[in-house]
């Protein structure tokens, strides 16, 4: 996209509220118009933030212990010798891995615990709230498996539990009848640091004969389940374990099962479809296309005769079991191969999306250590921002800093109403947008509401995509809301992309016919200034000759609306209509550069887009999006992920 080109129509709030008092204002949910919907109650209160800022705050300090673990006496008694030898990265991988375990006995427990909910360790928080950061998944995951039918019937929210974990979470002890139910159930100590010195092995089903092998975590030749060279053998059929191959066998089992076959329905329930083909981008469940797409797999190469190339009979097989086999023989267990088949009988979209939930054995369909991977760099941004220390927000000075995250998050979800494929948030606007997420039903009631869609929030997303996404985000800001809010979309030092003719247009005709109400500014503090930077924490760093074409492309970019600026600022002879520019300008010095910093790596086998403890390596596979109808970047969309916006203004 060029300068020159027009840009696409976005929705307009119609009220903001009246800026009389000083700045910024008291705020009140209910003066705000999303779209032409008034808010009826906020969807994000100031308790709620400081709640999520407050968990954030555990889990940056519990990675600070397990990446020093002599600093806690707890953990220094109980690590392994192996863990302790990992480097600090790896051995956070580690300790995700063990809580990821943790996750699922967690969650199975639910199911037998008569109703009763236990409030999960610190460890299993991090790894419910990265999985709630991928709504859709999470969202159909609860309605697909009944696993996690407890998360999907929880009657509270999830952020307001977090006041229930008390002043000290590393000590935290649940009520004496959960502790009872979680010792009696999971079998493994609450206190996740007493817990890693027994936790050393897990238990997973061979992908070929199906029979339970235990394997290490964590071995001295760098193939235990949470290394990066993962490899095991089964005792029982000799053949390889990988989580590749964990991954195709799990695509068997779920393949098998018949949507007509009333012995697999009443067994499995709505886990006989796939994933990613129930939850439509309307947030509706629709079985009608999740029967559609498996009947469409008897056109795999994998469902074929291959003496007469005629499609098989579902159960060509004496049972299931033999049928599984032999179609994981026929995928040579490779997640490339599985993606060509799918592709050869559904739409390239779709096929990724399913294939992206099946990177592992697990029963979800995110992978949930890289997932918590990402929010960690989030975490480390409000970190750096100084909103994670205790105590940071308890001034009503400061609240008003949290006031202004949700205000701007409504102006966000206006924009996401337009059918654009990219939306990308600031930090703020994503602090409010994943607290939002932390209420999954409400979250999902108030996108239909809203924004007319689910909007789904995609934490893995290439980063020339979302640097395209960001510069459309910041022109829609422009043409559609500054003249509403009267500020621009950041303020944190990074140079803003140019507006299009339309956009000046837009712009001058909202001015002359539209009076509204102006947005103030952010409190004039740092902290304030760099949460309007952009949320990159999803970025995906592609480490290929056309990935490194764009990045300095990109380089590039911000040096030439750098100069830009500058040259604005001499031209202006000290006018007060560019004192903000010059400001902005002045924070942008040895200010970093958004979507240049790739997020950390966890695993590293290649389809879809899979992470490994090594930063800078080749996150390989795909570039597109793996969300499919509605997704997003870390980001927001009506549409799927494409190259959106335009690097160049």
């Amino acid at each position: 996209m060029v300068d020159t080109e027009e840009p696409p129509t976005y929705t307009v709030i119609d009220r903001f509220p009246n800026p009389g008092h000083s700045l910024p204002p008291s705020y009140d949910d209910t003066t705000f118009t999303i779209g032409s919907r008034t808010v009826s109650r906020p969807l994000v209160t100031i308790e709620q933030l400081k709640s999520h800022l407050r968990l954030l705050g555990m889990f940056a300090r519990m990675k600070q212990k397990v990446e020093e673990p002599d600093s806690d006496p707890q953990l220094a008694e109980n690590i392994p010798s192996l863990a302790k030898a990992q480097s600090p990265q790896k051995r956070w991988v580690w300790f995700l891995e063990l809580a990821v375990e943790r996750f699922e006995r967690w969650v199975a427990s639910l199911n037998t615990s008569g109703g009763l909910f236990i409030i999960p360790p610190i460890d299993v928080w991090i790894i419910w709230h990265a999985y709630m950061l991928n709504p859709m998944w999470y969202t159909e995951d609860c309605e697909r498996l009944s696993l996690l039918r407890p998360l999907r019937n929880l009657e509270r929210n999830p952020i307001d539990l977090v006041a229930s974990i008390g002043d000290d979470p590393f000590n935290f002890r649940p009520p004496p009848e959960q502790e009872e139910v979680w010792d009696a159930r999971i079998r493994l100590p609450y206190n996740p640091f007493i817990s890693c010195g027994v936790h050393t092995h897990v238990d997973i089903d061979c992908p070929q004969c199906e029979r339970p092998v235990t394997v290490p975590f964590l071995n001295a030749e760098k193939t235990g389940f949470a290394q990066a060279e993962f490899n095991a053998t089964c005792g029982n059929c000799d053949s390889p374990i990988t989580r590749e191959r964990l991954g195709v066998a799990k695509f068997t089992r779920d393949a098998v099962l018949d949507p007509e076959d009333s012995n697999h329905t009443d067994v499995y329930g709505k886990a006989i479809y796939l994933p990613g083909t129930l939850l439509m981008a309307s947030g509706l469940i629709s079985t009608a296309v999740a029967r559609e797409t498996k009947a469409k797999l008897k056109r795999m190469d994998a469902f074929r005769n291959d003496q007469d190339g005629r499609p098989r009979d579902p159960r060509p097989y004496p049972d299931t079991g033999t049928w599984r086999r032999a179609m994981g023989e026929k995928l040579k267990y490779k997640a490339d191969d599985l993606r060509k088949n799918l592709e050869g009988c559904l739409i390239a979209r779709r096929a990724r999306k399913i294939v992206g939930a099946y990177v592992d054995g697990r029963p979800f369909s995110v992978e949930l250590v890289a997932a918590a991977m990402r929010q960690t760099k989030f975490t480390e941004k409000m970190y750096h921002l100084g909103w994670l220390n205790p105590g940071f927000f308890d001034n009503p000075e400061d609240v008003r800093a949290l006031q202004h995250c949700v205000v701007r998050y409504y102006g966000f979800l206006t924009l996401i109403q337009s059918d654009i494929s990219l939306f990308v948030p600031t930090l703020d606007i994503d602090l409010a947008w994943h607290t939002h997420q932390l209420s999954p039903k409400a979250y999902k009631k108030d996108c239909g509401l809203y924004a007319g869609k689910f909007v789904n929030h995609d934490d893995q997303v290439e980063e020339s995509h979302l640097s395209d996404g960001f510069d459309l985000t910041c022109r829609a800001w422009e043409a559609r809301l500054s003249s509403r809010f009267g500020i621009p979309y950041m303020h944190c030092g990074c140079p803003l992309p140019g507006t299009t003719v339309g956009q000046r247009l837009g712009k001058l005709s909202a001015l002359i016919f539209s009076h509204r109400p102006r947005m103030d500014s952010p409190m004039d503090r740092e902290d304030c200034y760099s949460a309007t930077h952009p949320s990159d924490h999803n970025s995906v760093f592609i480490n290929s000759r056309i990935g490194k074409q764009r990045r300095e492309v990109r380089k590039l970019t911000w040096k030439r609306r750098r100069d830009r600026d500058s040259q604005k600022i001499k031209e202006s002879k000290g006018k007060i209509k560019n004192k903000e520019l010059g400001e902005r300008y002045a924070r942008g010095h040895d200010h970093d550069a958004a979507f240049m910093v790739p997020v950390p790596l966890v695993y590293g086998y290649g389809y879809p887009f899979v992470y490994t403890p090594y930063p800078g390596l080749c996150a390989g596979g795909v570039s597109g999006c793996m969300g499919g109808e509605g997704s997003s970047g870390c980001a927001a969309s009506g549409l799927n992920c494409s190259s959106a916006g335009c690097g160049s203004g």
